[in-house]
């Protein structure tokens, strides 16, 4: 179609009937000039289709879902740079006092949580615990006998 579109307009100019009326040099350089205008614009165009053919080549391996993920994850990245020029100096510019201290007291208390409920929640006596809780569980469900039956 595009290849047909240049031929009709390529037929339509005259580009060698000024050489074959005379045979002075100059007419002859303005169409070997138009006839490389025309390679130099077919040259472009043929790139041009084939850089769209490989779009859509991947366009079409990929699929609706994969494109979609894509688009999703330009987004994103363009949203995660905008908010990345927010340094953490101008976030401390902008705390007030009030804002610093409840933040400060934040983090402690989440330290001491963290220290009050360590590893130790694993001891001897939530152990045995958990084991009379599935011993009771495996009676109730009729997978052991209670001893007396």
């Amino acid at each position: 179609s595009w290849r047909a579109h240049l031929l009709k307009r390529a037929s339509a100019e005259p580009i060698f009937a000024s050489a074959a009326s005379s045979s002075s040099s100059a007419p002859q350089s303005a169409a070997q000039a138009k006839l490389e205008a025309l390679k130099a614009r077919l040259s472009a165009a043929r790139q041009s289709n084939h850089k769209e053919a490989v779009e859509e080549d991947r366009r079409n391996k990929l699929g609706p879902e994969a494109l979609k993920r894509e688009r999703a994850e330009k987004a994103w990245e363009k949203k995660k740079g905008e908010a990345a020029a927010e340094t953490e100096t101008d976030k401390l510019l902008g705390m007030t006092a009030a804002d610093a201290a409840a933040s400060h007291d934040k983090r402690d208390k989440k330290q001491r949580r963290v220290k009050e409920f360590g590893y130790d929640v694993y001891n001897n006596e939530a152990q045995y615990r958990h084991y009379k809780k599935t011993v009771r569980r495996a009676g109730d469900a009729g997978k052991i006998s209670n001893g007396g039956d």
